[in-house]
């Protein structure tokens, strides 16, 4: 490949990868986690919401196909609320922080 081929600036994988992650957004990803789970009453409603926007990312990024199954999506599932409790423990410690200073 000659000198000139090559580009300073994006090229056409970080366009064409762009465009495709943008059209994910228009499609709605939850109705495979709410036809095999339910979040319980254990979280509230942010903290629900919050989950369930992190399994459809995940399902997104690893399955645009809507092919997964319900092991993967409960893997999914685990690691969102694991990352949900991980968030409001550095929120709780930050703001015991704040109120000791």
């Amino acid at each position: 490949m000659a000198a000139e081929h090559f580009t300073t600036h994006y090229g056409f994988v970080v366009d064409y990868l762009a465009e495709a992650l943008r059209e994910l957004r228009k499609q709605n990803f939850t109705e495979g986690l709410d036809r095999h789970f339910s979040v319980g009453s254990h979280l509230n409603a942010r903290d629900a919401k919050s989950v369930r926007k992190t399994v459809a990312g995940l399902l997104k990024l690893l399955h645009p196909d809507k092919e997964f199954s319900r092991d993967e999506l409960r893997e999914y599932l685990e690691l969102a609320i694991e990352g949900r409790r991980r968030v409001k423990e550095q929120l709780k410690k930050m703001g015991s922080l704040s109120t000791t200073r």
